[in-house]
């Protein structure tokens, strides 16, 4: 809620505003985007993820749609103003992270938001990345050559001690 607060006005997040929360979980972003006004709609590929969000009571306006942006997300291209996606990326192997940035930046009429590590790491989190077995070293490692091939621009603000946000203009 603070960061989203905060960075609200410097990227253009007004109410409205279309959003896609893509691997959206439980929906908690989600809610606190509904709050400030947006048109959220929330896509998550495990259906009890998305049940636990459709039963919160503060997403009744979000729409929650079962979908995986590796198999390819079910809306036409640049059908967001905005395309957000919190601590997915880190977990996937470099291909798909670039498959996902691809899918990102097609349904995307405006910005792409990845919020996510930045690279001040954390001893505990380096434990705890390697025990889940993703790809967390190598986003550190090349999450700025990965999305400037991704994007037309992009734009990191520190938003935290260890997370940035990762503007990408498509």
């Amino acid at each position: 809620r603070a960061v989203l607060s905060r960075m609200a006005d410097q990227v253009g997040l007004a109410p409205g505003a279309s959003v896609l929360d893509v691997g959206c979980g439980t929906g908690a972003l989600c809610s606190v985007q509904a709050e400030r006004g947006l048109r959220v709609t929330c896509a998550e590929p495990v259906e009890r993820m998305l049940a636990v969000g459709r039963s919160k009571r503060e997403n009744r306006s979000v729409t929650f749609v079962k979908a995986d942006a590796l198999e390819g997300l079910p809306f036409p291209d640049r059908s967001f103003d905005f395309v957000l996606a919190s601590y997915v990326a880190h977990g996937m192997p470099a291909a798909e992270r670039r498959l996902f940035y691809r899918e990102l930046r097609r349904v995307a009429g405006g910005l792409v938001i990845l919020q996510d590590y930045n690279q001040t790491r954390a001893f505990l989190t380096d434990v705890v990345e390697r025990m889940e077995g993703g790809d967390y070293f190598g986003f550190i490692e090349h999450v700025g050559r990965e999305l400037d091939e991704a994007f037309s621009h992009v734009e990191v603000v520190n938003v935290g001690p260890r997370s940035a946000w990762y503007i990408c203009r498509p």
